[in-house]
């Protein structure tokens, strides 16, 4: 299992650390973290939550 495998190389301490502030993160701060800036479906945009993203704005 994945979870078993970082807890083991991170050792419990900071794996308890990085588990609980990623638990504290909104969505918006999970989707900065987890995605480049230019992000998989082109440049990001300061367009505010909810931008067009992958599979267009539903104009």
């Amino acid at each position: 299992m994945a979870v078993a495998s970082v807890r083991a190389e991170l050792g419990e301490a900071r794996f308890a650390a990085a588990w609980a502030e990623g638990r504290e993160m909104s969505w918006d701060e999970v989707m900065d973290y987890a995605l480049p800036e230019d992000g998989p479906c082109g440049a990001s945009s300061d367009s505010g939550s909810g931008g067009s993203g992958c599979g267009g704005s539903g104009e």
